[in-house]
């Protein structure tokens, strides 16, 4: 792959060539008027002097010839040297320009940068989240909540300072290692803000210790409200969706799907058998068949592209979401959009299970804007551009099912609206 050059490069490459194209038509010009000189002076000579004097001047031609072509060799040898561009270089150039690089937005995974102001507990999530030990969004975010209590309770303020103000400034610092090991998702980010809201709430005059339970208080009050009781809803809800006989695609492994599918199995006692469809290098549904297979739900493994052959069965597919941005698309993982497109392409539902604070208000046109790499480290990856999430659009989503009900794709900035004050 040809290293992409920058504006001031091009333009650059572009004026060198353009010197060498003007010093080369100068020196064929020159070269041409010097052979027509040396023609009529050799003919006159010839028709009015000796044989003599035609060999003296068929000689001072021979050497003019000879100046002006090594002159003329010299030019071209000093145009073809490294202050100008060759025509290969030019070639590269116009590739260069014409190349449209999708992945330019798309930051590469960097190196986990250890401070002496992070705690354990966040390099260590940091490092989980880089080897994609812990990927689920949900997952992550009440991982990173978790550690957040740690970095609390083993937080000393300075003595010249109080504790919502350096606190602040302490947490910032976790973050970026966090950041260090993976992009945050939209959960996580939200959850960062309501987190930075609550600390800069905090009074000048409370003592560390009660500002530290409170915080550690409030953060397992949100894990609980915002993560675990929003799963339960959904699961309550998105059950009751199912029917006696239903062939269930799932793509991937999402919590709240398998939750779901085992709530209905084994609570509600419905009978359906689910089709996993998976794909490279995460492959991430046979962990989802293991725990299926465990409670005893028929399930079905295939890979992404035997779909079409079974897809005239399907009955119902259920998602997870990694967010959901303000104009109704899904943000989900790479080859969610094509599962989707089929399955509306044939009428069959397309069940997004979303808790709302993974709702961003971001407007997202497409999957290259912002997404993430998935690490080489991971095993079987060896391609450097595989990317993470894909964007589906929003009339191929047939309900989005959250903790305050199931709704419409399109009613996504309808909820950010109106539930401002507690996402």
């Amino acid at each position: 792959m040809t290293q992409q050059l920058s504006g001031k490069e091009l333009k650059e490459l572009k004026k060198k060539q353009k010197q060498a194209q003007r010093q080369a038509r100068k020196n064929q010009a020159g070269n041409q008027a010097g052979n027509q000189a040396g023609n009529q002076n050799s003919n006159q000579n010839s028709n009015q002097n000796s044989n003599q004097n035609s060999n003296q001047n068929s000689n001072q031609n021979s050497n003019s010839n000879s100046n002006a072509n090594s002159n003329s060799n010299s030019a071209s040898s000093a145009g073809n040297g490294s202050s100008a561009p060759t025509s290969r270089d030019y070639a590269e150039t116009r590739a260069q320009m014409t190349q449209v690089n999708l992945f330019a937005g798309i930051e590469p995974p960097k190196a986990i940068m250890s401070k002496l102001q992070v705690h354990s507990s966040i390099l260590h999530l940091a490092l989980q989240m880089q080897s994609c030990r812990i990927i689920g969004s949900a997952s992550r975010c009440k991982a990173m909540m978790l550690a957040f209590q740690q970095v609390v309770r083993d937080y000393d303020t300075p003595s010249n300072g109080s504790f919502s103000r350096s606190f602040a400034s302490h947490l910032s610092q976790q973050i970026e290692v966090l950041k260090s090991g993976r992009g945050l998702s939209v959960s996580m980010g939200n959850a960062i803000r309501w987190l930075k809201q609550e600390t800069s709430g905090l009074s000048m005059d409370i003592s560390d210790e009660s500002a530290k339970e409170y915080l550690v208080e409030t953060i397992s009050d949100f894990i609980r409200d915002r993560l675990d009781v929003a799963d339960r809803i959904i699961v309550d809800t998105a059950s009751n969706h199912l029917q006696e006989g239903d062939v269930v695609l799932i793509y991937g492994s999402s919590k709240v799907v398998l939750n779901t599918l085992i709530h209905a199995y084994t609570v509600q006692k419905k009978k359906f058998r689910v089709v996993i469809a998976d794909s490279p290098p995460l492959f991430e549904g046979k962990k989802a068949a293991r725990k299926l297979m465990n409670v005893g739900i028929p399930v079905t493994y295939i890979l992404i592209s035997a779909l079409p052959y079974v897809i005239k069965g399907i009955t119902t597919f259920m998602v997870g979401a990694h967010a959901m941005v303000s104009n109704g698309n899904l943000y989900s993982r790479v080859g969610t959009s094509m599962v989707a497109v089929m399955a509306a392409a044939r009428s069959i539902p397309v069940l997004v299970l979303c808790e709302t604070i993974k709702f961003s208000d971001r407007v997202q046109l497409d999957a290259f804007s912002v997404n993430e790499f998935i690490p080489q480290s991971t095993k079987g990856n060896k391609d450097e551009n595989l990317i993470f999430f894909d964007l589906t659009d929003q009339k191929f989503i047939s309900k989005v099912i959250t903790e305050v009900g199931a709704l419409p794709a399109s009613s996504v900035p309808v909820i950010l609206r109106e539930y401002k004050q507690f996402l």
